[in-house]
């Protein structure tokens, strides 16, 4: 295969290239939404039946907030981690592309495509997937009051703790590597089409990419929401660990989503000085052209025409983006970090407030 990433897959092959999941996953034909489909009805298996069969039903659906983390949070993280390698190898395609001379394409990111295939992550996230696995059997076992602390319940949890931090520790090291792929990309991007706005030439697709961390994000901020809920409902109690590690959410969670697009913002912004100052001195070249002509009585309106057009081109340039967004994205960006946060105690507080209203007219 040659080793060029635009009009090719071998970022993608590198990821695939000793993650065993994946390539398996990948052998065998399935979509992100089938793998997140199976890891949801193992969710509603762990949730449902086997409560069912061991008489813990009724706390299991008192606990929903478990039930969320199983049925929502961890399909999707892993729809994540399957959908990630295509979306890293769309938005090289898309970037590299723009690079017209492929030697110094493949020398700006080449190297750093092969960290993709490192076999360091593999056994990184089997450790880590073994070791939180262990630890969750640890505190089931050691608790016996809840309704996941049943021997077979707790046993059936084990791979979805496995696969959830296995998807993690590949979704953050993927995340890592593309950022730091892009920068040395950005190194050798052309000028003429840095400041282009049409999403595909310029750089907001790399701006629609980092939309993608929103939605970890989203997943994170979901889990704060519901120990919120639990709080609220006095089934847990404020730490200063819980409120620590808000605070670091919200700080992290901006910048991350910033970190990947700063290289790209100095790039943005130093081709719009540039282009400003050529363009700013034509016209006070044109300017001091029009007043020498105007003292000799020989200005037309040809000279003053092209005068106004250079000054609607400064104008046109000032307003120039220097960030690869737009406000739909930072928007999108800012609802998936707070209302994650927000729904869970907001829908809790209106049925609280409805039951008020139900009790009081009934």
């Amino acid at each position: 295969m040659s080793e060029e990433i635009s009009g090719s897959h071998v970022i993608l092959n590198q990821m695939r290239k000793n993650d065993q999941l994946a390539r398996w996953l990948f052998r065998r034909g399935l979509r992100p939404v089938q793998l997140a489909s199976f890891v949801f009805i193992y969710g509603l298996i762990y949730s449902f039946l086997l409560p069912l069969l061991y008489g813990e039903l009724s706390q299991a659906l008192s606990d929903w907030s478990t039930l969320i983390i199983v049925l929502v949070v961890m399909p999707i993280l892993v729809g994540y981690y399957f959908w990630q390698m295509q979306s890293i190898q769309t938005l090289f395609n898309s970037l590299a592309s723009q690079v017209t001379d492929k030697k110094l394409r493949q020398k700006a990111s080449l190297p750093f495509a092969h960290l993709f295939g490192h076999p360091i992550w593999f056994w990184l996230s089997i450790v880590i997937g073994i070791v939180q696995s262990v630890y969750i059997f640890y505190v089931m076992s050691y608790d016996r009051t809840g309704w996941q602390s049943h021997l077979w319940i707790t046993i059936a949890l084990l791979p979805l703790r496995f696969m959830a931090f296995y998807a993690l520790v590949y979704v953050i090291a993927r995340q890592a590597i593309t950022i730091i792929s892009v920068n040395r990309l950005l190194d050798v991007y052309p000028k003429d089409v840095v400041l282009q706005l049409d999403g595909n030439a310029g750089l907001f697709k790399l701006g629609r990419h980092t939309l993608s961390i929103g939605l970890i994000a989203g997943l994170v901020g979901l889990i704060f929401g519901l120990t919120l809920l639990r709080i609220q409902q006095g089934l847990e109690n404020y730490s200063a660990e819980f409120v620590l590690e808000i605070i670091i959410y919200l700080v992290a969670s901006p910048t991350l989503f910033v970190l990947p697009l700063w290289k790209a913002h100095l790039l943005m912004e130093r081709t719009r000085n540039e282009l400003l100052l050529e363009i700013e001195r034509e016209a006070s070249a044109q300017y001091a052209a029009c007043l020498g002509a105007m003292r000799s009585g020989k200005l037309v309106g040809e000279d003053g025409e092209r005068l106004e057009a250079l000054e609607r081109l400064v104008e046109r340039t000032k307003r120039l983006p220097t960030w690869p967004l737009n406000i739909g994205i930072v928007s999108r960006f800012g609802a998936a970090v707070i209302l994650p946060i927000l729904v869970p105690v907001g829908l809790n507080l209106l049925t609280n407030f409805v039951q008020v209203l139900v009790s009081k007219f009934l």
